[in-house]
């Protein structure tokens, strides 16, 4: 069941032209016509990415949906379309998704078709920890302190690890404003992961 929204999603692109589009921007220099056609192996993809998938691999998960999605390619020849999309048809592509996007929004009540829109994305939840040498970056003093009070304006969640301050002798009124200070930076990073969120140190 959790395949029937993406199933909807594949549908309102199938209408709007999205796969036949860009087929148009993909040259085949392949002989006779591809098994699966190069515009719709995107399409596919674009469905896997929306239902969370991260890899040519997940495209698995619309094979084994035959029924709401048609023929699927394997993962093999995803990884081959993109493989074999070169700097010209890239461009093209992006040309041809503009259009496309140009009619979706001509057809909504959001917009009368010829103003700018404008989208305010806020779907990332971000938390930066500071610790050990990463501490002084969160300082009043820090040579890079207005690039941190920036993120933090942003909604970007700074976070200093109380342990570290009172081994380095750092008290609270020494950070930058909007700075939150945890009592353990390790544990914080645990209940973050537990809950779902991915680690990424620089």
């Amino acid at each position: 069941m959790a395949h029937v929204g993406l199933h909807a999603l594949g549908a309102f692109a199938d209408r709007m032209g999205l796969g036949d589009a860009l087929s148009s921007a993909i040259p085949w220099g392949g002989n006779g016509i591809p098994v699966h056609d190069r515009g719709k192996v995107l399409t596919q993809m674009a469905l896997v990415l929306a239902g969370g998938g991260e890899s040519c691999l997940d495209i698995e998960h619309l094979r084994i949906g035959g029924v709401l999605f048609g023929s699927v390619p394997s993962d093999t020849t995803v990884a081959r379309t993109f493989h074999e999309i070169q700097p010209r048809a890239r461009a093209a592509i992006a040309e041809a998704a503009a259009k496309v996007r140009t009619a979706v929004w001509r057809r909504s009540s959001a917009t009368n078709g010829t103003d700018r829109v404008v989208l305010d994305i806020d779907a990332s939840l971000v938390e930066v920890h500071s610790e050990n040498k990463e501490l002084e970056a969160v300082l009043l003093t820090a040579p890079l302190a207005d690039q941190v009070r920036g993120l933090v304006e942003r909604g970007v969640s700074v976070i200093a690890c109380s342990t570290t301050m009172r081994q380095h002798g750092v008290a609270a009124d020494q950070l930058l404003a909007g700075v939150r200070v945890v009592p353990s930076g390790v544990g914080q990073l645990v209940r973050r992961q537990r809950a779902g969120w991915a680690y990424l140190r620089p």
